[in-house]
């Protein structure tokens, strides 16, 4: 279904309002883990079932690589200029301008098109990938012992961050995703 016409036509899809899930969700497992990983620190289900965190990480990176396939599927096949953009609206407010009132806003928003859908494919991809190879290496490796947790949220939230990079539809929401990247 289609609204709108020409180069700038936006797709009507039920899959976009999930989008912003592929960068929450990593973005709310980061203290989940750390949490849980100071709360079972050294419990025998914690480290050989969950592998301290791992398994939190590998499904959040699994959801949000379903996702992105899903949004691949509706962008796929479609007109060369499709473009989809989702708007959260975070602070409204006025300001005086010349003897009039302004609005400003200030909010998120994700842009997405063709390029966007493969770079996240990309993306998502490679943190679930990098994700499992993690879980049999990090987990072998005495040293790192009873101490994973720490890896994994930080890897979560550098994925969140990555991912927000290629969905940000302004500089400022970049250089923010930039910066929790880094």
């Amino acid at each position: 279904m289609m609204a709108g016409t020409g180069s700038n036509a936006i797709i009507d899809s039920d899959i976009m309002q999930f989008a912003p899930l592929i960068i929450l969700l990593p973005m709310l497992a980061f203290p989940v883990i750390l949490f849980l990983g100071r709360v079972f620190n050294r419990n025998p289900f914690w480290k050989d079932t969950m592998k301290e965190g791992g398994i939190i990480a590998l499904v959040v990176m699994a959801a949000s690589l379903i996702i992105s396939l899903l949004l691949i599927k509706d962008h796929i096949g479609g007109f060369a200029g499709i473009k989809d953009s989702v708007d959260f609206l975070w602070l409204n407010s006025s300001v005086y301008n010349g003897g009039t009132l302004e609005p400003i806003s200030f909010g998120f928003g994700i842009y997405i098109d063709h390029v966007t859908v493969m770079l996240l494919f990309v993306a998502s991809f490679l943190c679930l990938l990098i994700n499992i190879f993690s879980i049999g290496y990090m987990n072998t490796d005495p040293i790192n012992d009873n101490r994973n947790h720490r890896f994994y949220a930080e890897f979560v939230l550098f994925c969140s961050g990555m991912l927000g990079m290629v969905l940000a539809d302004s500089f400022l929401w970049l250089f923010i995703f930039w910066e929790i990247m880094g």
